[in-house]
């Protein structure tokens, strides 16, 4: 029975009977090699941007643990994987080997996490220059008439023509669902500035949303507030004194990473404040 690697001295011997005196012992040397070792390591589907984790299932045939490595947009805890952010996504699953067994070739599994379905806000409608803004920054690609326009790439877009106008989101090559329709008329009132950084600013935040994930947390936390514009917002962690204990700025429909190694164990609230709105929710750690 092999117990270990190495390299082992077999000897044969044969003590001889009545009729037979002992044989010469015969040795001969063996080395037991490390046993290679096979991850399996499953495909994984696209993530849309509303999927908080996911669960990584790659296997060695060793029965080791396996060790997990990616670069942007997730953050890994064990065999889970926290969603960050809109973009492509290379997970690496590694075994190191040990004594016993050789290191696995690594096997890599790529996949998308898709932005959210953008949403169009309209300003200046029946004017010279009615203006079209993404809820979503970057990657837009805008359309008129299910037709792209050239060149029309930003996060706003002034219509130069009456139609059906719609957007989608890509990033890294991950697309977003197409927006819904937004009709605009071209008329002859004075359109809107469409170098303002930030448009609609009297519309209603009813619709954002703010999330800490994981949590419980230990070393970090993502948070993030979801709606239907980007406009700025001022995160920050609070003990339950209400005591500001890291703030950051950022902007809604993108993550932020607040690192936590340094933060005592309790009870801390999350903040976020956009346009004289707050938004609270508790975290542990």
């Amino acid at each position: 029975t092999v117990v270990g690697v190495g390299t082992v001295q077999l000897t044969a011997t044969q003590a001889g009977n009545d009729t037979y005196a002992a044989a010469t012992p015969v040795v001969r040397s063996v080395v037991v090699k490390k046993g290679s070792q096979v991850i399996t390591f499953p495909e994984i589907a696209n993530q849309t941007r509303e999927v908080v984790s996911i669960e990584l299932k790659a296997t060695s045939n060793s029965g080791l643990n396996i060790t997990y490595s990616a670069n942007n947009h997730v953050f890994i805890s064990n065999n889970i994987a926290m969603l960050n952010s809109a973009g492509r996504v290379e997970i690496t699953a590694t075994q190191a080997g040990n004594e016993n067994y050789a290191a696995a070739t690594p096997v890599t599994r790529s996949f998308c996490i898709t932005p959210r379905k953008p949403s169009i806000t309209l300003l200046g409608d029946n004017s010279t220059g009615p203006l079209l803004t993404s809820s979503d920054p970057n990657g837009n690609q805008w359309y008129r008439g299910g037709t792209a326009i050239d060149g029309a790439t930003g996060e706003r877009y002034v219509a130069t023509a009456s139609g059906t106008y719609t957007t989608i989101v890509t990033i890294e090559g991950c697309a977003s669902e197409k927006s819904d329709d937004k009709v605009v008329t071209m008329g002859t009132g004075a359109p809107p500035d469409p170098n303002n950084p930030i448009t609609g600013v009297n519309e209603p935040l009813d619709e954002l949303s703010l999330r800490a994930f994981p949590n419980p947390a230990e070393a970090e936390v993502v948070v993030e507030l979801t709606g239907p514009r980007f406009v700025t917002v001022s995160f920050s962690l609070r003990d339950v004194l209400g005591r500001p204990v890291m703030q950051m700025q950022g902007t809604t429909n993108n993550s932020r990473s607040i690192d936590l190694r340094e933060v005592p164990k309790g009870v801390y609230f999350v903040e976020a404040v956009a346009q004289g709105k707050k938004y609270v929710t508790r975290l542990l750690k």
